[in-house]
């Protein structure tokens, strides 16, 4: 694998390795003079003793390549270098009379698919540069730094998913669900790793329950050779939510996104890519699997994004409404646009494991009496690894429960898809973001749709069906 030294005037101040596709290096009271300093990277191949790629910056250069991004901090400047193969990107606090702290260095390993590391990280450069593919600073200064757009990014949002847009199954079973509920928790509530996303490749081995169980997912979903959609997935993204829930309908109507157990509609994507590019690339597949039997349902609309993230509405797709159900696993078109409006919340959901009866291994009750909604989501990608999400980390993994002796889910020919009840409607509805909730998910979607079930119709749909499909549902142009 690459290593890195850095140096200023002459003087060795870091040396970073394995460099992999990526790494964030954080320093600590490294002066730098913007104006006079000479700052010197070298990356080397493995076991090189002459750098395959180096550059200095100092002494006579412009000091205006140093810049201020939007939205990064007062005082936050950043200087970026695409070299053959490899982006670097450097954060400085600039204070007065050019003296500095350089703060963190970044580095992004330039990759075209179907090209092994070693294949000539010339080749990456130029032919990104062939295919005219700009390559932009990154809008934060905690983001990635500039990276290229994808090689199968329109591939991803053109190619037909095979089936149905949405599928559920009852899938989830078993003594271990008990742990992998635990575990799910805990990664939030314990180990402060919500509102992030991990990674797993698929030839991985899983260090705990939830590794375990988002490579199931992706075994779930991989289809056979010579079935439709075939090809392995690269890896599976994968994270926790965990939603404190008020009463059914609190946030009632158009303020249905307001409720804090709401999830913004939004679309999934690789989002450090979309960050730095402006490049929507969404997964193959994104799923949801339900880990207790409360909160606000999965509701999935007829649009998918462009390049640049802008809804284009879906004809005679129709929407698609899941409630809460344990051990129940949904499935969707990754392009597909979603979210969980709290006003559409409805009782419990019973496990059918349970007759009908309290559904066995709920996740205990907060403070307030009321048990949380809590998911795994597992987003399935096929030709791209997104940029930002990397393994959970080592000391986190050994905290959770090992790899179960026993499977989380069925194997998928011995479960059929749960039933979808479809529903016509007449309705107008909105769900709109707060400002509060747009500052936290700049990515929330306003929604407008036209044709959708009345709130009474969607709580009287026969709770044994997995999805219910609002057939007559359609975005509302403007």
């Amino acid at each position: 694998m690459p290593s890195m030294t850095l140096s200023i005037d002459g003087q060795r101040i870091a040396t970073a390795s394995p460099l992999g596709l990526g790494l964030e290096l954080k320093l600590h009271g490294v002066a730098l003079n913007m104006t006079r300093s000479v700052l010197r990277c070298e990356i080397f191949e493995e076991d090189a003793a002459d750098a395959a790629a180096s550059f200095e910056f100092g002494a006579g250069d412009d000091p205006s390549e140093w810049v201020s991004l939007p939205g990064t901090r007062c005082g936050r400047r950043s200087l970026s270098y695409d070299v053959p193969g490899f982006t670097v990107c450097f954060d400085v606090e600039a204070a007065a009379d050019d003296q500095s702290t350089l703060r963190i260095v970044r580095v992004a390993r330039q990759a075209l698919a179907g090209c092994s590391p070693a294949a000539g990280a010339a080749v990456a450069c130029r032919a990104a540069r062939a295919a005219d593919e700009d390559c932009v600073d990154a809008c934060d200064g905690a983001s990635l730094p500039t990276i290229s757009r994808a090689a199968h990014g329109a591939w991803l949002r053109e190619e037909s998913r095979p089936g149905r847009a949405a599928v559920a199954w009852t899938a989830l079973s078993g003594a271990p669900l008990a742990a992998l509920q635990h575990d799910a928790r805990a990664l939030v509530s314990r180990h402060g790793c919500g509102g992030r996303t991990y990674w797993i490749g698929a030839s991985a081995a899983p260090r705990c329950s939830l590794e375990a169980a988002a490579l199931e997912v992706l075994a779930f979903h991989t289809p056979r050779a010579g079935a439709a959609g075939e090809g392995e997935c690269t890896g599976a993204e994968w994270w926790v939510q965990l939603r404190s829930i008020g009463p059914p309908g609190a946030a009632a109507g158009e303020a249905a996104e307001d409720d804090a157990s709401s999830i913004a509609f939004h679309f999934d994507c690789d989002e450090a890519t979309l960050q730095a590019t402006g490049e929507m690339v969404p997964p193959w597949l994104s799923t949801v699997s339900y880990l207790s039997c409360v909160g606000a349902p999965t509701l999935i609309l007829p649009a998918r994004s462009d390049a640049e993230g802008r809804p284009l509405a879906l004809a005679e797709l129709g929407a698609y409404v899941s409630y809460p159900r344990l051990g129940k696993h949904i499935v969707f078109d990754g392009r597909l646009l979603h979210g969980c409006p709290h006003g559409l919340t409805r009782d419990a959901e019973a496990s059918p494991a349970a007759g009908g009866a309290s559904p066995p291994h709920s996740p205990p009750a907060e403070a307030g009496g009321r048990a949380p909604r809590l998911t795994l989501l597992v987003n399935l990608w096929r030709r791209h690894r997104p940029v930002g999400p990397q393994p959970l980390p080592q000391a986190v993994a050994a905290a959770l429960a090992p790899p179960p002796t026993t499977a989380y889910f069925a194997p998928r020919d011995t479960v059929a898809p749960a039933d979808v009840a479809t529903l016509g409607g007449e309705a107008e509805r909105t769900f709109a973001p707060t400002a509060a909730r747009r500052k936290i998910s700049p990515a929330a979607q306003t929604v407008e749709l036209r044709g959708f079930p009345s709130s009474e119709a969607l709580l009287a749909a026969p709770r044994s069906a997995g999805l219910v499909h609002a057939s007559a549902v359609e975005m509302a142009r403007g």
